[in-house]
């Protein structure tokens, strides 16, 4: 990231276990300046739908689902994490439909970040997970 590279991060506490008790101060740092996110709190959904808010030429308009069931076929996600952005360059991609906190977050700072508070690999539709997939890969990849 220090030299204009890009990162995508997701999955079941992305956020929450650097904010767990006992956890060394260093971890919600990396969060912090390199992720450019913290934890706003966990189990932050229940229904497991996101949209998408910004109006970042990036991202498409739009509503996501995550797996949110038990079911033997796929993975659940019992608490995703509701994250904040941080620094001036962060933003607020999506958010949860339950309440609107933030569900995944983009950073333009130096390097590209994209943070989302639940697994990509939990969005059972092929083609929005081929939607997000597109619409992250342009952000990291475009030209500002």
């Amino acid at each position: 990231l220090a030299g204009g590279g890009t990162l995508f991060a997701s999955g079941s506490y992305v956020a929450a276990d650097l904010w767990a008790e006992g956890t060394p101060e260093e971890g919600r740092a990396f969060a912090r300046e390199v992720l450019h996110c913290a934890l706003d709190t966990w189990r932050a959904a229940e229904r497991g739908r996101v949209r998408v808010v910004t109006a970042h030429k990036d991202f498409s308009r739009g509503e996501y689902r995550f797996n949110d069931e038990y079911r033997p076929d796929r993975y659940i996600v019992e608490s995703p994490d509701a994250l904040k952005p941080v620094g001036a360059e962060a933003f607020a991609v999506m958010r949860y439909d339950d309440n609107g906190r933030t569900a995944g977050v983009a950073c333009d700072a130096g390097g590209r970040t994209f943070v989302m508070g639940f697994p990509f690999e939990s969005l059972p539709d092929s083609v929005q997970r081929d939607r997000l997939m597109r619409d992250v890969l342009r952000f990291l990849f475009s030209d500002k």
